[in-house]
């Protein structure tokens, strides 16, 4: 860091934020800078990097954008980082999108020394255009969510203009809507012979993993050798097959893997953890896993994490291979968010519409069994609390973290009971009633388990509270 940039880095941030604002609008009468630039005119050199290095285009920013490089073009190169946002290309007319696009061209022709770029509701086609004006190999981060356009040949146009970028080491490509009417599947053409030999992180749907890699001329392996993080998005049903076959067919040098899944369907992604590679890192989503194929993988996987995320059909079987004696060795950490439950505020709420007041005490109990049903953390099937409880006790033994809303969920029979239990006395607080005629012997001893501090302050008030007595 020169001098003169570390007294820039000095300033108060107010003054700060008046450069930016000079330097970002033309000047319009009087400004409380020109002062400060008259004195010392070696600030807007300082400056001047320092505002074009992450650059944010929207559709009014973009005109502004090319405007001042086409003053002065050596602003482009100063630009390392750039977010294009809904350009609105696509709303105009045919005529003037291609004149728009042209002057987005010439813009792009000057970023030669850009690392990280963001396309945010481009079409491909536009997407493909962009890429392939950008002047040097040097985009290391490409993030990219776009009109998935009907046209076939836009994929391998994709993939092939990313394949002149050999040093991009993360990318993630998705559809901006998924919905299968919105955006039918292509026909496969034969993907092209590409390689980006130094991608690391691949985040992407299976969509688009599909139409690029179904083929067998092309697999994970051979495009993206040195792939160490893949994450899938799963939409459609239809694509798991699929999906399956290529995981089966990974880089070597991957080393973790996240498999989400948004179908609601019937349906089960399968097959391909016993071709997986030693993984370190795994984290699933529902419909992603058949459960024996997981408890078979376990024992020799090389995972030091596993997590599962909502909804997902965790067993009490797959957490006692996780935490029991066929265990992965190396396993450190489990995140179990399959499982979420209210918290007390909530729980309360959900118990304002109850009328207690117009049930029978025999009837208590059974109301009392719904309501923590309805209320209470909703597990999987063959998954139980107990089942959890067991794990989390293994797991502690075997020296294994266990976080996520799970874990909370196996504490969580407290809270809905609490909530209900002072709910049920504030009731007999307004009614005055006696607590051994509303509630019903086996109510009072389960009031009596979970009462607060909240109700142990309305029983002290209370004489008519004495639950020994009540449930005699």
């Amino acid at each position: 860091m020169t001098r003169q940039e570390a007294s820039l880095l000095s300033l108060p941030d107010e003054l700060l934020d008046h450069i930016f604002d000079f330097l970002a609008e033309p000047l319009q009468g009087p400004h409380p800078l020109v002062p400060v630039l008259s004195v010392c005119r070696r600030v807007y050199k300082i400056v001047k990097p320092l505002f074009y290095r992450d650059v944010v285009l929207g559709a009014a920013a973009s005109r502004q954008f090319q405007n001042a490089v086409k003053e002065n073009p050596s602003v482009g190169q100063l630009v390392s980082k750039m977010g294009m946002y809904d350009t609105g290309l696509i709303q105009r007319p045919h005529g003037t999108r291609i004149l728009a696009r042209e002057r987005v061209q010439a813009t792009i022709r000057t970023l030669s020394q850009l690392r990280e770029l963001t396309l945010h509701g481009m079409t491909t086609g536009e997407a493909n255009a962009v890429l392939a004006t950008l002047p040097s190999p040097s985009l290391r981060s490409l993030k990219m969510r776009l009109h998935w356009t009907t046209d076939p040949q836009h994929q391998p146009d994709l993939w092939t203009h990313l394949a002149c970028h050999l040093e991009l080491r993360v990318l993630e490509c998705s559809d901006w809507a998924s919905a299968p009417e919105v955006h039918p599947r292509t026909i496969a053409l034969a993907a092209p012979h590409f390689s980006l030999p130094k991608l690391e992180e691949l985040h992407t749907t299976d969509r688009i993993l599909v139409e690029t890699f179904e083929t067998a001329a092309l697999s994970l392996r051979d495009a993206l050798p040195s792939l160490r993080t893949l994450h899938i998005t799963i939409p459609q049903l239809e694509s798991i097959s699929a999906v399956s076959a290529i995981l089966s067919h990974s880089s070597s040098s991957l080393t973790s893997l996240k498999v989400l899944s948004k179908c609601s369907g019937f349906g089960v992604l399968s097959g391909y953890l016993s071709g997986l590679p030693p993984l370190r890192h795994l984290d699933l989503g529902p419909q992603t896993f058949i459960e024996d194929e997981l408890i078979a993988y376990l024992p020799t996987a090389t995972l030091e994490s596993i997590g599962f995320g909502t909804r997902a059909s965790v067993t009490d079987r797959i957490l006692q291979a996780l935490t029991g004696t066929a265990r992965p060795p190396p396993l450190r950490q489990i995140r179990l968010d399959h499982v979420s439950g209210p918290s007390l505020e909530e729980t309360a709420q959900q118990l304002e519409g109850c009328e207690f007041g117009y049930c029978y005490p025999g009837l208590i109990h059974e109301l009392l069994l719904e309501l923590r049903n309805k209320i209470g953390p909703i597990w999987p099937n063959r998954g139980t609390e107990k089942g959890l409880r067991l794990a989390l006790v293994h797991a502690d033994a075997n020296g294994i973290q266990v976080t996520g809303s799970a874990v909370d969920c196996a504490d969580l029979t407290a809270t809905p009971n609490t909530a209900l239990a002072e709910f049920m006395l504030e009731q007999v607080e307004k009614t005055e009633e006696d607590l051994s005629t509303r509630f019903a012997p086996e109510v009072l001893e389960w009031l009596k388990k979970y009462v607060s501090e909240k109700a142990d302050r309305l029983r002290a008030n209370m004489s008519a509270l004495e639950f020994g007595n009540a449930a005699t």
